[in-house]
C-alpha cells in the first residue's frame, strides 16, 4: 500500500469512527418493549413516575415504573383495539383512562387499580383529553363530541352531534377557563364552548387531511400536521395560519409535541422514522436537528414533566425515552428552557445548570415566554 492509499484509508476510517460516535450522541436513552405488538397508547404521571401504555392488538393497558421500566400492573378489560390512554388528575386522586373500538371508555384508580367508571359511547372513540385543572374530559367519537365529568361518571353533560359534516378526525383541548376544545374534519378546524356546545371559531384547512392537532397553551396557538407534509400554526381567534414546515417526500406528521414554556416543537409520524425538531415561532424552516432510533412508524410522543426527557411509541413494538436536546450530553435547563452544552455544576432539585465547563455562569431567566410572531402587528390591528 503506497502512502497516498494509506492516507486515504486512514481518512476513511476516521470518517467512519466520527460518524459512529456522532450517531451515538443522538440515540435514545432507554428502550423497552411494552406490548407484543405496536404500542399506540402512551401517557405519563410525572410526579408518580408511572408510564401508561396501550397495545393496539393485544388489547391490554399496562402500568410501568418510569425509573426502571418494570411492569407494575396489566388491565385486560378491552374487547377490541385500544386507541389511546390518558393520565387524569383530580385533587390528590389519579386515574387511568383508556378507550378504543369497543365503544367503552374505562377509568381506573392509578393506586388501587380498581375500576371506577365505564363510560358508554356509541362508536369508536378516537381521542380523549382532560380540561386542565378540572374534573371534565372531552371524548371524540366519529360522529359526536361529548363532555363528561370523569369523577362522577354517568351520562355526558354535553353532546355535539356531527361537529363536522363528513366526520370528525381529531380533537384537542384548549383552554379550561372558559372550557374550550377544537375539532377538525376534512375541511375545517372548529372551536367549541364545552359548557354550551356552541361553536366559537372556524378555520378552513385548504382540503388536506389533518393527521395531528394540538394546542400550545403559552402561545395560545393551534398546530396541525397534514397528509401533504405541512405543519401549520394557527392564531385561532382570527383564523390566520403560518407555515412552519413543508415536506413533499411522504412524511405525514402524525404526532406533534411542544415542550411547555419553550419554542421546541417535536414532530414524528408516517413516512419517515426520524423525530424532527423545530422552532415553533419560525416560518418555512428546515428541522433544527433530528434523531433516529425507531425502525418503524412513530405514533405517540409524550413529555415527562419537569425533566429534559420525552417518550415515543412506535409500530416497531418499542417505547423509547429521549433527551429533548440535540445530544444526550446537553443539559436541558428548566428555568431558561434551553439546552446547555458542557454543564458541570447543576442544581438537581430545580433541574437547572449553574455553570459550564468553561467556567461561564449561566444567568437565570423568568419562566414567562414573550414571543413576537411574524404577523402579530396585523392581528393586533384586526383585534
Amino acid at each position: 500500500m503506497n502512502m497516498k492509499s494509506f492516507i486515504a484509508y486512514i481518512l476513511l476510517l476516521a470518517s467512519i469512527l466520527a460518524f459512529c460516535c456522532a450517531e451515538k450522541e443522538y440515540l435514545f436513552e432507554k428502550t423497552f418493549e411494552a406490548h407484543q405488538g405496536p404500542t399506540i397508547g402512551l401517557a405519563i404521571f410525572s410526579e408518580e413516575k408511572r408510564i401508561i401504555t396501550g397495545g393496539i392488538f393485544d388489547k391490554k393497558v399496562k402500568v410501568w415504573n418510569a425509573d426502571d421500566h418494570t411492569l407494575i400492573h396489566t388491565f385486560d378489560d378491552h374487547k377490541d383495539q385500544i386507541r389511546g390512554v390518558v393520565a387524569l388528575k383530580s385533587g390528590d386522586k389519579r386515574y387511568i383512562l383508556s378507550h378504543g373500538f369497543d365503544s367503552v371508555i374505562y377509568i381506573w384508580d392509578l393506586f388501587t387499580f380498581e375500576l371506577v367508571h365505564k363510560l358508554d359511547s356509541i362508536g369508536r372513540t378516537i381521542k380523549v383529553f382532560q380540561f386542565e385543572g378540572t374534573d371534565f374530559i372531552v371524548s371524540q367519537e366519529e360522529t359526536v363530541s361529548k363532555v363528561w365529568n370523569f369523577v362522577q361518571g354517568g351520562e355526558p353533560i354535553i353532546k355535539i352531534d356531527r361537529p363536522h359534516e363528513n366526520g370528525t378526525r381529531l380533537t384537542a383541548v384548549m383552554t379550561s377557563d372558559p372550557m374550550q376544545f377544537a375539532t377538525v374534519g376534512n375541511d375545517y378546524i372548529r372551536v367549541w364552548d364545552a359548557k354550551t356546545g356552541k361553536q366559537v371559531a372556524q378555520m378552513r384547512t385548504a382540503g388536506a387531511l389533518v393527521y395531528s392537532l394540538i394546542y400550545i397553551k403559552h402561545l395560545d396557538l393551534l398546530l396541525t400536521g397534514d397528509n401533504e407534509g405541512f405543519i401549520y400554526s394557527w392564531y385561532w381567534k382570527v383564523g390566520r395560519p403560518f407555515q412552519i414546515y413543508k415536506d413533499f417526500s411522504g412524511f405525514f406528521p402524525l404526532e406533534l409535541l411542544v415542550i411547555p414554556n419553550s419554542n421546541i416543537l417535536i414532530a414524528a409520524g408516517f413516512g419517515k422514522k426520524q423525530i424532527f425538531y423545530f422552532d415553533v415561532t419560525k416560518q418555512n424552516q428546515k428541522p433544527l436537528y433530528q434523531k433516529q432510533g425507531h425502525i418503524n412508524e412513530i405514533w405517540r410522543l409524550v413529555y415527562l414533566e419537569g425533566t429534559g426527557y420525552f417518550y415515543s411509541s412506535s409500530a416497531d413494538y418499542s417505547t423509547k425515552k429521549w433527551t429533548i436536546c440535540k445530544t444526550k450530553y446537553d443539559y436541558y435547563n428548566l428555568e431558561t428552557h434551553t439546552c446547555i452544552e458542557n454543564c458541570v455544576e447543576k442544581d438537581e432539585s430545580r433541574q437547572i445548570c449553574l455553570s459550564t465547563q468553561s467556567g461561564e455562569k449561566v444567568e437565570e431567566e423568568s419562566d414567562e415566554v414573550v414571543i413576537k410572531l411574524p404577523f402579530m402587528d396585523d392581528l393586533n390591528e384586526e383585534l
